[in-house]
């Protein structure tokens, strides 16, 4: 597959994992209670893929020192005790892992939107950002080592193309475990490290989000979707409840009145044709993405894996 990377704020790792799970709460302060667990170790960070996917280059470690600057968003958060992410494994990944640092040379293509629908796998963003905190977005691909603490096998057997993102290190696996606003849960959008992806529009209207996910419990269920910097209060708090421990899709909005999400609320508005930034920010660790669909349809509820990958153009 093959968009390419334009600015790498924070390098992705890719490895074959043993783990995952997270923390959960509604912005205002309402809490997931669940559980799951697993483990691993870092190799090396890997590219953005797309349509056109290339390979090559040396690995470049992730920085461990990443600050556990508070976010806000969790009444009940403590002090910050887990930390940075563990320092990586500087060697270089497997043949089999397609670890790759360094941007391919197209990377400024977008995913194309036709027919009022666009489909992107969620390791094709062009841009990874922990955004100051200590947890990171990680690819995850079979034949490479993991990042610990992560408590759960590895998903990739039903993951779309055999990969997916997800965020590390994973400390809160169950109601509990410790939540650390800021640290392993990330109340708003905006909050947490982000993915970003360049969508192409060629039809403006409301766009409904439909995403694939793999949750284990109620601490690894939910993350929030954004538009061209914006974190508008239609795309914050995805959340899955039904379809564990399989990947499952949902467009469904955590609330007050039902924890469980209520269907067709995630939506983002695109109000212009032409290039966009689709992003993803963490609201709880251990969240596992494969994939997402933006669709005018609102009936439109995608089985299996879902539909092909759209196509990418330059801008």
């Amino acid at each position: 597959m093959g968009l390419q990377r334009h600015a790498i704020i924070a390098p992705i790792l890719i490895f074959a994992l043993t783990a995952g799970c997270g923390s959960g709460e509604l912005g205002g302060g309402m809490h997931d209670s669940d559980a799951a667990a697993g483990g691993g170790d870092l190799v090396a960070p890997g590219d953005v893929a797309g349509t056109q996917q290339s390979d090559g280059g040396a690995p470049a470690p992730l920085d461990g020192t990443l600050s556990a600057a508070d976010a806000g968003g969790g009444e009940d958060a403590a002090p910050a005790t887990d930390g940075a992410p563990p320092a990586p494994d500087s060697s270089p990944a497997g043949a089999d892992s397609g670890a790759d640092s360094t941007p391919p040379s197209a990377s400024n293509l977008a995913f194309e939107e036709q027919n009022g629908r666009v489909v992107v796998e969620a390791e094709h963003f062009f841009e990874n950002d922990a955004n100051g905190k200590p947890r990171q977005w990680y690819v995850w691909k079979p034949g490479a080592a993991g990042v610990k603490p992560d408590p759960d096998p590895e998903h990739t057997a039903g993951a779309s193309g055999g990969s997916y993102i997800e965020g590390l290190p994973d400390t809160r696996v169950t109601a509990s475990d410790t939540l650390t606003s800021g640290v392993n849960f990330f109340g708003n959008g905006g909050q947490g490290p982000i993915v970003r992806y360049r969508v192409w529009f060629n039809q403006t209207g409301r766009y409904y989000v439909r995403a694939r996910a793999y949750s284990t419990g109620a601490e690894d269920n939910g993350i929030h979707v954004g538009i061209d910097g914006t974190w508008p209060a239609s795309g914050e708090r995805i959340q899955w409840c039904s379809g564990k421990n399989q990947w499952t899709w949902s467009g469904a909005q955590r609330t007050a009145a039902n924890h469980c999400g209520e269907a067709d609320k995630i939506y983002l508005d695109v109000t212009s044709k032409g290039l966009h930034v689709i992003a993803f920010s963490m609201r709880e660790d251990g969240f596992e993405l494969d994939r997402f669909v933006l669709t005018i349809d609102k009936a439109f509820n995608p089985s299996g894996a879902g539909p092909a990958e759209s196509a990418t153009r330059k801008p």
